[in-house]
């Protein structure tokens, strides 16, 4: 952080030089516009960072009480309050299924609450059926678009799933984003703004998450299903996902999509990679069970 505040720091006085030569920039001068364009791709990769670093923390969920910590995360949002699961099949609190058995979970750590308020997983094969159907091919195998991939070519044991994202509602007040799980509105800037709440910095950390425990244990590919808003949104940070599905009524609206390990690195903002590569080397942190235990759920 005291690096970050120096680097952002010292921009901040590179800044005040060119603009003092505001003239040179009206002139169309190539030389100032080009630092203009460099000073403004650091800023936001500083912002991004930094804003990450100061209110919040990505975990993997590696020990039973953090998995049971995203269940209850999963409960709240998809059981009681979108009524996507029936409460009753899930009356310890946590909502579960047969994914979850061969799945990686994530957590997402709020600092000055000192709080976990999302989570998601990554679904990888039944290592004891390969062939089994992932959630997306059991939902909307019947809409998928072949032609442009077909999941029963591809190498199973290459490919994943995120899915169950989900954000807690105290971290969703603000209009249209209590309306979704995730908590993404209709309208937003997915890469950065200044607000401990702010749910897009939330999603695109999780989603971040998901890439870079795929990323680590080598797949080559990850499929998703979701809003085609949400696609959207994701687009505009560099996470282009291709839609292989056609919209079908899940959970509202939502289309399978796919994105490679090379499509993710290809087209990347710069101020997202470094995000990637910061939450990467949050996730290869071991996690205390102390720090785990959220003593402001909902």
């Amino acid at each position: 952080m005291v690096q970050s505040a120096r680097r952002l720091k010292r921009l901040e006085l590179r800044f005040s030089s060119i603009k003092y030569r505001e003239g040179a920039f009206i002139r169309g001068h190539g030389r100032y516009v080009r630092c203009w364009s460099e000073l403004s791709r650091q800023c936001s990769t500083v912002d991004l960072v930094s804003s990450y670093n100061q209110y919040f923390k990505v975990q993997r969920a590696v020990t039973p009480e953090l998995i049971q910590e995203a269940l209850r995360i999963r409960f709240e949002v998809y059981c009681k309050e979108f009524k996507f699961e029936d409460v009753g099949q899930h009356r310890d609190g946590m909502e579960k299924d047969a994914y979850d058995a061969f799945s990686n979970h994530c957590l997402l750590y709020h600092k000055a609450s000192a709080s976990y308020v999302g989570c998601v997983r990554l679904v990888q094969a039944n290592p004891l059926d390969p062939q089994a159907l992932f959630p997306f091919e059991e939902h909307c195998g019947h809409v998928l678009r072949r032609e442009v991939i077909d999941p029963a070519t591809m190498r199973r044991e290459s490919t994943g799933e995120i899915s169950r994202l989900a954000v807690r509602q105290k971290f969703r007040r603000r209009r249209g984003e209590a309306v979704h799980p995730d908590g993404f509105a209709a309208v937003v800037n997915p890469v950065y703004q200044p607000d401990r709440r702010q749910v897009p910095q939330m999603v695109l950390g999780l989603y971040l998450a998901a890439a870079a425990i795929g990323l680590s244990n080598g797949l080559e590919s990850v499929f998703a299903m979701m809003e085609l808003r949400l696609a959207r949104h994701l687009s505009l940070a560099g996470i282009k996902f291709t839609q292989v599905g056609d919209v079908i009524d899940y959970r509202g609206s939502r289309a399978a999509f796919h994105i490679t390990r090379q499509g993710l690195y290809q087209h990347l903002k710069p101020e997202v990679r470094a995000l990637l590569e910061t939450i990467t080397s949050d996730l290869a942190t071991p996690t205390s069970v102390s720090q785990g235990h959220d003593k402001h759920a909902a």
